[in-house]
């Protein structure tokens, strides 16, 4: 598994704007303090209803939501201190903090979504920094299942930590497919 961990401390009134999580990870969002309110498309969805996508979150939950018709409405939920939210890899979702919140998050890749991962991370541009953030993540996949034993040591032949190059990327992703079986 890769996963990317973070501490958030938000403000109430603060939130996350519509994305699917980078890569098409899963996410959890484990919430230590206060109240998020939750909006979530599933994968599938053709796009986001117009007025979506480019609102804040304040501008969604306060005006835009109750502007779209019930069908194209999102699913909604609001999470309290004590809950965990986890959001399957393709979700979209947007997050407004109802009170001032302690929370923390993961972005991780399993067996569940390492396909979804693997076309991501093909289609990034490897001279991009979203391409060096997908080389580092395909990297350290193979590291971390190498080092659990969840595959011989040799298909995690660590790559140069500064290659950026199409055939770089396209090696630590054939070399995850043949290793994982995806």
């Amino acid at each position: 598994h890769v996963h990317s961990r973070w501490a958030l401390v938000s403000a109430g009134g603060s939130g996350s704007a519509w994305h699917i999580d980078p890569w098409n990870t899963s996410a959890w969002n484990a919430l230590l303090s206060g109240r998020k309110r939750w909006a979530l498309y599933p994968p599938g969805v053709a796009g986001l209803p117009a007025g979506v996508a480019a609102s804040s979150p304040r501008a969604f939950f306060g005006r835009v939501l109750g502007s779209l018709p019930p069908e194209e409405r999102p699913q909604q939920c609001v999470l309290r201190e004590g809950e965990t939210m986890f959001v399957p890899s393709g979700w979209w979702h947007a997050v407004l903090n109802l009170s001032p919140t302690i929370a923390i998050t993961e972005n991780r890749v399993d067996g569940a979504n390492l396909a979804a991962v693997l076309e991501e991370m093909r289609a990034a541009d490897p001279a991009s920094e979203s391409g060096r953030r997908a080389a580092t993540a395909c990297r350290r996949l193979l590291e971390g299942q190498a080092d659990r034993g969840e595959y011989p040591r040799d298909c995690a032949q660590r790559l140069d930590p500064n290659a950026v190059s199409d055939a770089d990327m396209a090696d630590c992703v054939r070399r995850l497919e043949t290793c994982s079986g995806a």
